[in-house]
């Protein structure tokens, strides 16, 4: 969302916008770092499309996905979190349920769905740029290593979200995390996602965007520590 590229868009000299088949894409150096910034908008899909484009068309290096997520457990809003495996939650099936037998939790089996054999896979973030991202340390931030699910919905039902958390090891949810790491993984382009906390139905904690600017004064350090380094 713009609500989320826009302070990073501003920090870009030489800015140049272009619409890419209805996406917009901001062109500009980031301290003497070519850097490409889309906006992809909301969902999965619209992440698959814009990534598809960028990867495509330019000689890319590697992927910073950042943006607000829900929290899961006792992951506060503001707090943030660089995440090391990701959960399609889009893609599961249920066990059968005849009529009238309701909706239930524990049907749910998320699984990775091929033409030969259905597993689950859970696509995990590469340990030596998580581990480069460890040693970054904010005033008054809590900073969380963990899991995500991503899939095009906005959970707030408590026992699914539970039955995620301990199932699945997943600590926060989003839209677009997913498209991120499986078009990388296709492209074989190093990735990462860094996300803030903007909400927790768990602790009733109701969604609002401040948490953006520490998002943003992590994600610059985060840039110069892991593209300087590659």
């Amino acid at each position: 969302m713009h609500s989320e590229a826009d302070l990073f868009i501003e920090k870009l000299e030489n800015m140049e916008e272009k619409k890419i088949f209805g996406y917009e894409v901001y062109f500009g150096k980031y301290n003497n770092i070519d850097m490409i910034v889309g906006v992809s908008g909301i969902g999965s899909i619209n992440m698959s499309g814009l990534m598809h484009i960028i990867l495509s068309k330019y000689n890319i290096k590697f992927i910073l996905n950042y943006g607000v997520v829900g929290g899961y457990g006792e992951i506060h809003k503001g707090d943030l979190i660089v995440i090391t495996h990701n959960l399609n939650t889009n893609s599961y099936r249920t066990k059968k349920a005849g009529k009238g037998d309701g909706i239930k939790v524990e049907n749910i089996e998320y699984l990775t769905f091929t033409e030969d054999k259905n597993e689950l896979v859970i696509l995990e973030t590469n340990k030596e740029l998580v581990n480069k991202l460890k040693d970054i340390t904010m005033k008054d931030v809590n900073i969380f290593y963990g899991g995500i699910g991503s899939g095009d919905m906005w959970n707030r039902e408590y026992d699914k979200i539970e039955y995620v958390r301990t199932n699945y090891n997943i600590s926060c949810e989003d839209m677009e995390a997913t498209a991120v790491y499986q078009v990388s993984e296709k492209y074989k382009v190093p990735h990462i996602s860094i996300k803030g906390i903007s909400n927790n139905e768990h602790l009733n904690e109701t969604y609002d965007l401040s948490v953006m600017d520490t998002l943003i004064s992590f994600v610059e350090k985060a840039i110069v520590k892991l593209l300087n380094e590659n």
